[in-house]
């Protein structure tokens, strides 16, 4: 079974707890409020996310819990290697669940330039459905540039975030 393709950042999150970060070329953020946890199941509520996206025999999936959080704490992870410049060419692809509440938090995607400025390419707070959405976010930045997922909590009951099977398009290195 294939962990990641060959682009570092890609993942599908089967791998051994302890490792994901190093195999999928995922970072936990040190400045944020929380992390990021691989888990095969999340309880939470009324919801009961069993299955995970990738197809086959996919089992685990990233999540965050926000349950012991407060409003407006993030919960960050970032690509360690850095993309080529990019303007409009480089996509990258994820699969996210929003587990339902009155006003869930929000999901973003950053481009994190190689100077440290942050650059929000995408944000939803969709929490009408209760399963798998796909999402597909074109990357532009004028230098080198990291991948930045982010999960903010909101000001209702706590809401979490599962994410799987993120893929980069082949232009991501070309360039």
């Amino acid at each position: 079974m294939c962990y990641y393709t060959s682009i570092p950042g890609s993942c599908n999150f089967e791998t051994q707890d302890q490792e994901w970060t190093t195999v999928c070329g995922l970072t936990q953020d040190t400045t944020d409020d929380f992390d990021w946890n691989i888990s095969n199941s999340a309880v939470t509520g009324q919801t009961d996310l069993h299955t995970d996206h990738t197809p086959g025999k996919g089992q685990r999936f990233l999540y965050v819990n926000s349950s012991t959080q407060k409003e407006g704490n993030r919960a960050r992870i970032t690509t360690t290697k850095f993309f080529p410049a990019s303007l409009g060419v480089c996509r990258v692809r994820f699969w996210f669940w929003m587990f339902p509440s009155r006003q869930t938090g929000v999901l973003k995607v950053y481009t994190v330039e190689e100077h440290g400025m942050d650059i929000l390419m995408w944000s939803s707070s969709r929490n009408e459905e209760n399963k798998w959405m796909y999402g597909s976010v074109v990357l532009s930045s004028n230098s080198l540039f990291r991948v930045a997922f982010e999960a903010e909590v909101g000001w209702s009951q706590h809401t979490e975030f599962a994410l799987d099977d993120i893929s980069f398009t082949p232009e991501c290195i070309d360039g």
